[in-house]
C-alpha cells in the first residue's frame, strides 16, 4: 500500500506540473502602405519549474537548468526595416545579423558572469545552427548599465546585462529548422503550415527570427516557472505586385503569399488566432473618414468573414479582426481592395510619424575616421524628447573621446546641457571593445539630434583577418531608444473583454504601449590588409628548395655504382660524389641558418655548450 501511495503521489505531481503548461500560436497580417505584406507570428509556451514536461522543449528545459540567467534574446534578422515606408512594426525591430542579449542576476561575480555567458554562447550556437559560439570571447562582449534596463517591462531589480551582436551572421534555413522544432507541432500544424514553403520566407525584405526565454527563480539555482517567446517578423511582397510599379496597391491571400492556408490548429495549442490589422490610413478611403464602421465604406474587402472585429477604423489606430483557426476547418484570407482609385486615397495618409536614426562615416582619410549618429523626426516635435543611445565599437577601432560632439538642428552645443546620462566603456586591446551610452534631452522643437566622434584605425597580425579581410570590418549598428515617443497601441477598451481575449498573447502585445525603438545601419571599416600573397610565396619558395634538396640526397644516396667502376677500381669516382653531397649539405644548411634566426641561435647555442665555440663568436 506505502508504494501505492507513493505511485499516486508521483502521478499526481507530474499531473499537477503537467496543467502548468500552456501553448498559444497567433499571427497578425497588416497590409502596407507600399503595398507589402507584414506577417508576424508569434508562439508562447509556458511551464513551471519540474523536470517532466509534455509539451515544453526539452532544449530549452535544459538550457534553463544548468544556466543561471534570468532572460536571454536572440535575433537573426535579415534586411533592415524601413520606419518610412512600413511605419511601425508589430514589436521593435533588429539589426541585420544575430543579436544575443542577456540577463543575469546580481549575485554572480563577474568571473562567473563570463563563464556563464560563454556557456550560453556555445549552447545557442549548437541549438540554433549558427556562429553565435564567436561571442564567446570577450572583445565581442559589452556590459551595458543603462540602455538595456529602461524597458518598462523589466523589473526594476540589479540585474547584470550582457550585450553581444554579430553583424555578418547569415540568415538561412539552418537557422529556421531547429527552431520550428522548439514548436510542439513543428510546421506540420497549426499557424506554422504558413512556413512551409521555405524559398517564400527567404526571399522577403525583411527577416527576423527571435527567440526569448524567461526564467523566475526562487533562489539561485531553483526554478519557479519558464516562458518561450518564439518570433518571425516578415515583408512579403505579393505575387501580384511583380508585374505592377513598386508601390501600387495589390490583392493578396494566404494561397498566393504563402503557398496554402491555415488548415486547423495545433492538437496541444491552447489558443490559435488570426488577427488581421488594417492601419487607419488604409482602412477608409480619405473622403470617406466619418465616425462611422460601415462595411460599405471601407477601401477594401476580405474573406472570409471575420469572427471578432476588435477595433474599428474610428479609433484612430486602425481596424483589427480576428479568427479563429480552431473554429474552421480552412483558413485562406482573401484581401482585395475594392477599386485602385480607394486604394490609392487609403494609401495618402500619414504613414509614420516618429524619429528615424542612423549612422554613417565621415572624414575617411588613411588611417583616421569619424562615426556619425544622426537622429530626426518624421513630424514637428513640441514636447522635450529624450533619446538614448548604446553603441559598441571593435576595439581596434580606437575611439578619441575627448573629440565627443553633440549637435542639435545642425548646430554644435554644450554636452553639459544636454546630456542626461552618459557612461563610456573603455576599450582594451583584444579584451573589450569600446562602448558608448549616453541619454539626451532635446528642447521643445527640436528634430534632429546627432553625436559623433574621431577614431583611427589599428593594426592586426595576419592570424586576426578574417578570410574576406578585403570587405572590410563591421561597427555594429546602434541601439536608439526614444523615451517620450510612444507607439501607438489599440485601445483596450475597444477589445471585447472576453476570456479567451485577455489570455492573447498577441493581442496583450498590440494593445500594449511601448517606447519608440530603433537601429542604425552597419557600417564598414576598411583597415590596413597585408599582402596575403607573400606568405604564400615563401611557402611555395620554401616548399621547392627542400623538395629539390630532399630528392638530390635520397638520390645520390640510393644509387647503386656499376659493378665495371667497381671491378676497374675506380675510387675517385666515389669520392667526387661524397664530396658532392658534402657541399651540397653545407651549402643547404648554410641557407637554413641564414633564412631562419631560430635555427641559427638553437645551433650557435648547441656549438657553444659543447664547446666548438664561445658565446662571444655567436
Amino acid at each position: 500500500m506505502k508504494n501505492l501511495g507513493g505511485v499516486l503521489l508521483l502521478f499526481l505531481a507530474l499531473g499537477e506540473g503537467h496543467a502548468k503548461e500552456s501553448f498559444s500560436e497567433e499571427v497578425v497580417v497588416r497590409p502596407l502602405p507600399d503595398g507589402r505584406v507584414l506577417a508576424h507570428f508569434h508562439f508562447e509556451q509556458s511551464a513551471g519549474g519540474g523536470k517532466h514536461h509534455q509539451s515544453f522543449p526539452r532544449a530549452v528545459d535544459q538550457l534553463t537548468n544548468a544556466l543561471d540567467f534570468v532572460e536571454i534574446d536572440v535575433a537573426f534578422t535579415r534586411g533592415r526595416w524601413r520606419f518610412e515606408r512600413w511605419g511601425e512594426p508589430v514589436i521593435p525591430p533588429r539589426p541585420p545579423g544575430a543579436e544575443l542579449i542577456a540577463r543575469y542576476p546580481h549575485y554572480i561575480s563577474p568571473h562567473q558572469l563570463l563563464l556563464e555567458w560563454g556557456n550560453l554562447t556555445h549552447a545557442l550556437s549548437g541549438l540554433f545552427c549558427s556562429s553565435l559560439n564567436l561571442l564567446e570571447r570577450s572583445e565581442m562582449v559589452l556590459a551595458p548599465e543603462i540602455l538595456l534596463s529602461l524597458n518598462g517591462e523589466r523589473e526594476k531589480t540589479s540585474s547584470r546585462w550582457l550585450y553581444g551582436s554579430l553583424p555578418q551572421e547569415p540568415v538561412c534555413t539552418e537557422n529556421l529548422t531547429p527552431w520550428l522544432k522548439l514548436l510542439p507541432c513543428g510546421d506540420s500544424q497549426g499557424v506554422a503550415t504558413l512556413l512551409s514553403d521555405r524559398p517564400t520566407l527567404y526571399t522577403t525584405e525583411y527577416h527576423s527570427l527571435q527567440t526569448a526565454v524567461y526564467v523566475s527563480r526562487s533562489s539561485p539555482g531553483v526554478r519557479i516557472s519558464q516562458r518561450l517567446v518564439q518570433t518571425l517578423t516578415l515583408v512579403v511582397r505579393p505575387q501580384s505586385q511583380l508585374t505592377k510599379p513598386l508601390l501600387s496597391p495589390a490583392n493578396w491571400s494566404f494561397s498566393s503569399i504563402f503557398g496554402h492556408g491555415v488548415h486547423g490548429a495545433c492538437v496541444v495549442a491552447d489558443q490559435s488566432r488570426i488577427f488581421l490589422e488594417i492601419p487607419w490610413s488604409l482602412a477608409i478611403p480619405q473622403g470617406n473618414r466619418k465616425a462611422n464602421s460601415d462595411a460599405q465604406s471601407l477601401a477594401f474587402s476580405v474573406l472570409p468573414k471575420p469572427d471578432v472585429t476588435l477595433s474599428n477604423p474610428t479609433d484612430n489606430r486602425g481596424m483589427l479582426v480576428s479568427y479563429d483557426v480552431a473554429g474552421h476547418s480552412k483558413v485562406d484570407l482573401d484581401f482585395k481592395w475594392r477599386s485602385n482609385s480607394m486604394a490609392k486615397e487609403g494609401g495618402s495618409g500619414a504613414q509614420f510619424s516618429g524619429f528615424v536614426a542612423k549612422s554613417y562615416l565621415k572624414d575617411i582619410r588613411g588611417d583616421v575616421g569619424g562615426l556619425v549618429i544622426d537622429v530626426h523626426s518624421s513630424t514637428e516635435t513640441t514636447g522635450e524628447q529624450r533619446v538614448c543611445l548604446l553603441q559598441a565599437v571593435p576595439w581596434f577601432i580606437r575611439v578619441w573621446i575627448h573629440t565627443l560632439k553633440i549637435s542639435v538642428d545642425g548646430q554644435e552645443v554644450d554636452p553639459n546641457s544636454v546630456v542626461l546620462s552618459e557612461k563610456i566603456h573603455v576599450a582594451e586591446d583584444r579584451q573589450s571593445p569600446f562602448g558608448l551610452e549616453m541619454c539626451l534631452k532635446l528642447k521643445p522643437g527640436a528634430n534632429s539630434a546627432s553625436v559623433s566622434f574621431s577614431f583611427t584605425k589599428g593594426f592586426l597580425s595576419v592570424t586576426e583577418h578574417p578570410p574576406d579581410a578585403h570587405r572590410g570590418f563591421d561597427i555594429p549598428s546602434a541601439m536608439v531608444v526614444f523615451l517620450d515617443t510612444e507607439v501607438p497601441s489599440f485601445a483596450k477598451n475597444s477589445v471585447p473583454a472576453s476570456e479567451e481575449m485577455t489570455q492573447s498573447p498577441l493581442l496583450s502585445v498590440l494593445c500594449t504601449s511601448r517606447m519608440q525603438k530603433a537601429y542604425t545601419e552597419g557600417t564598414l571599416v576598411h583597415l590596413a590588409t597585408p599582402d596575403f600573397s607573400m606568405p604564400y610565396n615563401v611557402c611555395c619558395l620554401t616548399s621547392t628548395v627542400l623538395a629539390v634538396y630532399i630528392g638530390m640526397v635520397l638520390k645520390a644516396l640510393t644509387r647503386r655504382p656499376k659493378e665495371e667502376l667497381i671491378k676497374q677500381g675506380k675510387k675517385k669516382e666515389w669520392k667526387k660524389r661524397v664530396l658532392k653531397i658534402i657541399v651540397l649539405m653545407c651549402f643547404m644548411g648554410a641557407l637554413v641558418l641564414y633564412v631562419d634566426p631560430d635555427i641559427r641561435d638553437s645551433v650557435f647555442g648547441f656549438l657553444a655548450d659543447i664547446g666548438v665555440i664561445s658565446p662571444v663568436e655567436q
